[in-house]
């Protein structure tokens, strides 16, 4: 996440005496790896504004314990990516 977003957030331009940098995907550098993240909610981004508003309560994540579950496996050629998507997963 480092390759896309400073490694500090701040309002400002300049924080701690270093410049906070916004990145583009034209700024990554190829490395030999691959990352993704797994989320299970998204809060929206913010409110009206740009200057600090916040996000409108209908799109906020609520403070409480979440559990979620998911599942990596390797597709086949002929597979059916909804139908395999649709098998229910056994809780351990």
């Amino acid at each position: 996440m480092e390759d896309f977003e400073s490694p500090v957030r701040t309002i400002g331009h300049i924080y701690d005496g270093k410049e906070v940098v916004n990145r583009h995907t034209c700024d990554v550098k190829e490395r030999n790896l691959t990352a993704f993240n797994i989320d299970y909610l998204m809060m929206g981004v913010g409110g009206d504004d740009s200057w600090g508003a916040r996000t409108h309560p209908e799109y906020t994540i609520p403070a409480k314990n979440y559990e979620y579950a998911f599942r990596i496996v390797p597709i086949q050629k002929n597979d059916d990516p909804d139908k395999l998507g649709r098998v229910k997963i056994q809780n351990k």
